[in-house]
């Protein structure tokens, strides 16, 4: 008996959603042997690396327990609210952690990271209009 997050049998741990959707669901499985009852707990969390999404103002940080009883082995959803801002920007990711809570099973992935495709214009650069009067010397950092 064993759980993991659907996006592992499609070969990665990766999930994207487009900043203004709303939400991000993620399909989780049991495998094997459904005749006991299994709980696992997910969370969100900080990822450690790329663009780093940032809780409760880029997506609903959020956790729960999954609960299968014995004979149940249909896939279970979880949904993370995803906060659409109006701040130009970058994606930023987040990860999904999985615990399993009992009875002691493996996980086959021990998560998945979310990167956040931002639906906002860059900003864009100010452009400073310099006159012909105008010089400039490197050497005292003066107009």
């Amino acid at each position: 008996m064993a759980i993991r997050f659907d996006v592992a049998e499609r070969g990665g741990d990766l999930v994207a959603v487009a900043e203004g959707a709303g939400s991000v669901t993620i399909q989780v499985q049991r495998l094997g042997d459904a005749s006991q009852a299994l709980s696992a707990r997910w969370y969100t969390s900080f990822n450690l690396g790329g663009f780093v999404a940032t809780p409760d103002q880029d997506y609903t940080s959020a956790s729960a327990v999954l609960s299968w009883g014995a004979g149940d082995s249909a896939p279970h959803t979880l949904s993370i609210p995803i906060l659409d801002d109006a701040s130009g920007g970058c994606a930023g990711e987040f990860w999904v952690g999985l615990d399993v809570a009992s009875p002691a099973s493996p996980v086959n992935n021990d998560g998945v990271r979310v990167t956040i495709v931002d639906n906002d214009p860059a900003p864009s650069t100010p452009l400073v209009s310099v006159g012909p009067a105008a010089s400039f010397s490197e050497s005292i950092g003066t107009a």
